[in-house]
C-alpha cells in the first residue's frame, strides 16, 4: 500500500543546539507534551520515547495530559469545563483549564502530540476528529508559538485490520490541514504484521499496545522527531532509580526488526 503523509520532518534538537557526542547529554532538554489516552499511557510510551532520545545523547522530558478513552473532543470540553456531547468520557476533578495550564505554565514545549480515541478517526464520528484537531492545534499555537504540533497516527484493532486505511487517511489529512508532523505508528504496525506473520503487537484485548507494540511505536516517534534512524537503539533500557521493571526489554532480533520497520515506514513519508 502506497500512502502519502503530509508535514515537514523536523529534527528534535532545538535551533542552535549542536549535535552531541556519543554518551554525552545536551543540557537543554527536548520537551514533549502528550495529549491522549490509554494508547499513550500503556507501558509508558512517553517514557520510552524520552529514553530513546537520551540513549542517543539528547536529554528529554515528557509532559502528559491523558485520560483513558478520551477523544480530542473530550479533551477540548474537559479543558473548557463543559460537559461534552454524548458519547463522552466524564471529566475528572480539576480538569477545567488543565490543558491551558500545562501549555502556558509548564512550557516551553518543543512538541505537542495529539492522539485521538481509537475509533475517533473512523466515520463512526464524522467531522468530529477534524474539528477538534484544528481547535487543539490552534490552542497549542496560541500558547506555544514555537511548539511543533504532532499527530500520533494510531493502529487498527487486531481483529479489524482493514480499518487502518481510513485511520491513516484521517490522521494524514489532519496533519496536512494543520501543518503538523505525522508519526505514522499505525502504518508501521501494518507493515510489521504483514512482514512477520504471527507477530503480536496488541494486548489480549486486541486494542491496546503490548510491550512490542510500544517499542515499535516509540521507534517511529524517535525517527520522526530526530530525523535519524532508530536502528541500533537499545533493546533493553533499565528504569532510572532502580525501578522494578525496565523501560523496555525486547529480544535483540525483534528489536532490530521493529527498528528497521519504523525507519522504513517514516522514510516513505512524502512532504
Amino acid at each position: 500500500m502506497q500512502w502519502v503523509a503530509a508535514g515537514i520532518l523536523l529534527a528534535c534538537v532545538p535551533e542552535g543546539a549542536a549535535e552531541t557526542a556519543p554518551g554525552a547529554v545536551e543540557e537543554r532538554p527536548v520537551r514533549i507534551l502528550f495529549i491522549g489516552n490509554s494508547y499513550t499511557f500503556y507501558h509508558d510510551l512517553p517514557g520510552l520515547v524520552t529514553a530513546f532520545l537520551e540513549a542517543r545523547g539528547r536529554k528529554a522530558e515528557a509532559g502528559r495530559y491523558l485520560v483513558g478513552g478520551a477523544s480530542l473532543r473530550d479533551h477540548w470540553y474537559h479543558n473548557e469545563g463543559l460537559p461534552a456531547p454524548k458519547p463522552a468520557v466524564p471529566p475528572a476533578p480539576g480538569r477545567k483549564g488543565g490543558l491551558d495550564r500545562l501549555l502556558r505554565e509548564e512550557g516551553p514545549w518543543n512538541y505537542v502530540v495529539l492522539q485521538g480515541q481509537s475509533q475517533e478517526a473512523l466515520d463512526i464520528q464524522p467531522c468530529e476528529f477534524d474539528t477538534y484537531a484544528a481547535k487543539l492545534v490552534a490552542k497549542v499555537r496560541a500558547a506555544q508559538p514555537d511548539a511543533v504540533p504532532v499527530f500520533y497516527l494510531t493502529w487498527a484493532r487486531q481483529h479489524i485490520p482493514d480499518q487502518q486505511a481510513e485511520i491513516t487517511r484521517t490522521y494524514a489529512a489532519a496533519a496536512k490541514a494543520n501543518r503538523a508532523l505525522l508519526v505514522p505508528a499505525g502504518e508501521a504496525w501494518r507493515s510489521a504484521r504483514i512482514a512477520r506473520e504471527g507477530l503480536v503487537l496488541h494486548e489480549k484485548d486486541r486494542s491496546h499496545l503490548n510491550p512490542a507494540g510500544t517499542y515499535l511505536t516509540a521507534c517511529v516517534f524517535y525517527a520522526v522527531l530526530s530525523g535519524a534512524s532508530p536502528v541500533g537503539l537499545p533493546a533493553k533500557i533499565e528504569k532510572a532509580g532502580g525501578g522494578k521493571k525496565p523501560v523496555c526489554d525486547v529480544p535483540d532480533e525483534t528489536a532490530r526488526f521493529l527498528q528497521e520497520t519504523a525507519w522504513r515506514t517514516v522514510q516513505q513519508q512524502k512532504p
